[in-house]
């Protein structure tokens, strides 16, 4: 095992300590920042352990090499096949300009309103707090943004992807992954994704700007039940 194949709890146990609750076998994101999870190992006691960490009937988000089976605590709402994609080479330069505004909680409305329309992935209304988020903003409204979320020592996830559909067929995603994956390798880091297998458009965007498939995951949604 190394830190990319359970990236939630080593990012939960280092950088992302201080937003993060925690207990000896697992570890979850404060709420307001976004409702992930993640265990030390996938058994019963640890997946146990993580429901001391969640209220009755919140959802929590979880990406595992396989689906552990739950304890009676959990019920699973969702299970799809998710590819974790890795760029080992130089960003490329974006063919599309834009100037990116750094996102901070001061937009968090406008973040949260643009996650819900567009649904990139579990997000609360402090998202912004993971690291580096950036937007474009076009009539005084944010069209597109893209951020960091998992971080450890040598690699950086992109994440949170998403153009508002009346801005889309730009390049905007594209243009704002590049800055991101340009900053982070500037940093010594390598940048790292996920995405659902079933949406096709998005692989193909990231297989096209140079991102290979590492392996293959499960994203599963969880339920807290009792």
């Amino acid at each position: 095992m190394t830190p990319l194949d359970n990236p939630a709890w080593h990012s939960l146990g280092r950088a992302h300590a201080g937003i993060g609750v925690h207990h000896a076998l697992a570890r979850r994101y404060r709420r307001e920042v976004t409702p992930i999870g993640a265990v030390a190992s996938p058994d019963p006691a640890a997946l146990a352990a993580l429901a001391e960490l969640t209220a009755p009937d919140e959802l929590l988000y979880m990406g595992e090499i396989i689906c552990s089976p739950l304890p009676p605590c959990w019920v699973s709402e969702a299970e799809k096949p998710m590819a974790q994609m890795i760029l080992d080479r130089p960003a490329e330069a974006s063919a599309t300009q834009v100037e990116p505004v750094v996102l901070t909680l001061a937009h968090a409305a406008e973040m949260s309103e643009l996650a819900s329309l567009t649904h990139p992935g579990p997000s609360g209304p402090e998202l912004v707090r993971l690291g580096l988020f950036l937007g474009v903003r076009e009539q005084g409204r944010l069209v597109a943004m893209a951020g960091q979320r998992f971080r450890m020592p040598r690699y950086v996830e992109i994440s949170s992807v998403c153009t508002h559909p009346d801005w889309q067929g730009r390049g905007l995603a594209r243009a704002l992954m590049n800055h991101l994956a340009r900053e982070i390798q500037r940093q010594g880091d390598t940048s790292f994704l996920h995405v659902l297998e079933e949406n096709t458009r998005a692989a193909a965007l990231y297989t096209s700007m140079g991102f290979t498939l590492r392996q293959r995951l499960w994203a599963r949604i969880l339920r807290r039940v009792g």
